[in-house]
């Protein structure tokens, strides 16, 4: 008969969308949904969530695009011959200006929607081959009898991984720990899509 171990999980945090459980390494650039814990490549803790990451793209663009609005504007200053044309030049340059803002304000979500849509498919051989890293990571846990915490990184795993194999670890994980009442499971994450009926 296995030991039972006594635990005390920590809580999971539920997202809205699967892909806010991925974090980008800015020291070896994997990915990872093992955020909590160190870098399963390079062993580091320097972590930039995907959602932060493809902010900042939208924003160097947003800044790259208003840079470019700025200097046509100044040229249209510089080429004024009279203060007609500087006064064109400068309602011109407000009036775009302050469209700019307004088209910015309101496209930021739908343009970070595309970028990250964009990242995802660019960037998926790298998602994945970091996603066997953080199982290989896991499966070293359970080697090493670190129940507690493969079955925590197990969870995470799971949110982008929804297998058969991912189940079957955190029932192993389960069977090595003394269950409480008050202990939440999440019994979804780990009803195997193939059993044995004749248990």
């Amino acid at each position: 008969m296995k030991d039972k171990i006594l635990v005390k999980l920590n809580k999971f945090v539920f997202t809205t969308y699967a892909h806010q459980k991925l974090n980008y390494c800015l020291d070896c650039g994997s990915y990872t949904v093992l955020s909590q814990w160190s870098c399963s490549k390079c062993g580091k803790h320097n972590f930039l969530s995907l959602e932060k990451k493809t902010e900042i793209i939208a924003k160097k663009h947003y800044r790259i695009h208003n840079f470019i609005l700025l200097i046509v504007l100044l040229m249209a200053f510089i080429t004024s011959t009279d203060f007609v044309q500087l006064g064109i030049s400068a309602a011109v340059g407000v009036a775009m200006i302050g469209l700019q803002i307004v088209i910015q304000r309101n496209f930021l979500g739908k343009y970070m929607q595309d970028i990250m849509n964009r990242l995802i498919k660019e960037d998926i051989k790298m998602i994945i081959a970091g996603l066997k890293l953080d199982a290989e990571n896991i499966m070293q846990d359970l080697k090493l009898d670190r129940f507690q915490d493969a079955y925590e990184k197990l969870r995470e795993l799971g949110v982008l991984v929804d297998n058969d194999s991912i189940k079957e670890a955190k029932l192993e994980c389960l069977e090595r720990f003394s269950l409480r009442r008050d202990m939440e499971l999440e019994l979804d994450s780990i009803i195997l899509t193939k059993y044995d009926d004749r248990l």
